[in-house]
């Protein structure tokens, strides 16, 4: 099976995950508020959380950029997302998400194996750091917040950093698909909802000229999977080559 059969075969496995999802069944005697913005990652990832864990959830967008009072106020850190829960705000995505997973163990998002739950905060971590600051600051925020914001126009160069990093990416996730199920082990995990990311990256690769007319039509959630690759790595990837690869 080569590299782009194995990453559909991922994806499938994440949409059926999805649209195996049924209503909320895990009910507070209060409702819980997330303040987040639809195309954060780090936002993403909680309320993918919620919906696997089944909480029933209000959604309030957050224009982050504006920090305005009542935003610092919630969280002065001045960062999305904020968890409202019982009166009290809970901010970082990662502890949010790990809170959520103490309060329901089921189903199991992070494995009680400390070998396996180390694998996943570190893919977790590579999503969250090094893969947000190589492309999505690079793709997501150039090509798409700056237009939100009124920020001005993107940063061709940066653009082409993005685009260039995002391949190397691909390649890493389609070597771990090489040889687990899921890209943490064999069930999902965490860790797997940083996919999401990687493909609406990719779409604005390859179809950024479309967002500007697709973004006039309002909100648009897109979940794309290419499944083409511009190599087949046999190894894993040079980790040491790529930091200095942009230079």
């Amino acid at each position: 099976m080569n590299l782009a059969q194995n990453r559909m075969m991922h994806w499938n496995r994440c949409v059926k995950w999805a649209l195996s999802n049924k209503a909320p069944t895990h009910g507070f005697p209060y409702m819980l508020r997330l303040y987040h913005f639809a195309l954060s990652p780090f936002s993403r990832k909680v309320r993918l959380s919620l919906a696997e864990k089944r909480i029933e959830v209000e959604l309030v967008e957050e224009r982050y950029w504006e920090q305005s009072t009542d935003f610092l106020r919630r969280n002065p850190a001045g960062m999305i997302p904020i968890l409202r829960l019982d009166g009290k705000n809970y901010t970082e995505s990662n502890a949010i998400c790990e809170y959520l997973e103490d309060l329901y163990p089921a189903p199991e998002l992070m494995p009680k194996e400390a070998a396996e739950k180390y694998e996943v905060r570190r893919l977790v971590n590579w999503f969250d750091d090094k893969f947000y600051n190589e492309v999505t600051k690079k793709l997501l925020n150039e090509r798409v917040i700056k237009k939100i914001s009124g920020e001005g126009f993107p940063d061709s160069k940066k653009v082409k950093q993005g685009a260039k990093r995002i391949k190397f990416h691909l390649d890493y996730m389609a070597w771990l698909l090489e040889r687990r199920r899921w890209l943490a082990g064999d069930v999902m995990t965490l860790a797997d909802f940083g996919w999401f990311l990687v493909d609406f990256e990719w779409f604005l690769v390859d179809f950024g000229w479309l967002w500007s007319i697709l973004y006039d039509f309002g909100s648009v959630y897109i979940h794309v999977s290419r499944g083409i690759w511009k190599s087949t790595p046999k190894s894993s990837p040079d980790l040491k080559k790529s930091e200095n690869s942009d230079k």
